[in-house]
């Protein structure tokens, strides 16, 4: 083989190597793309599960403080009652 031949052999060796290396390193930015999507649709999805169970604790607490303030006016009408009937 001449000179000039071996050499561009060697040319073509490189150009495809930097090929290769060059579709890797877009696989594998295409892969972290993908990974940190994931992650951030996985995290929205977490914090609205965090916001539903809050909304949801609120709501047993506002239930839960409503049914006090019947059960004591309830109370207080009963005591006014029995009072009235002494």
């Amino acid at each position: 083989m001449s000179p000039s031949k071996v050499q561009q052999a060697r040319d073509n060796i490189l150009k495809k190597d930097e090929q290769a290396t060059q579709e890797q390193a877009r696989k594998d930015d295409k892969k972290l793309q993908q990974q940190l999507t994931k992650q951030a649709k996985e995290q929205e999805k977490a914090e609205r599960a965090q916001i539903r169970q809050e909304k949801r604790e609120q709501r047993l607490q506002e239930a839960t403080e409503k049914q006090r303030l019947k059960d004591e006016q309830e109370l207080a009408n009963n005591s006014k009652r029995s009072k009235k009937g002494n």
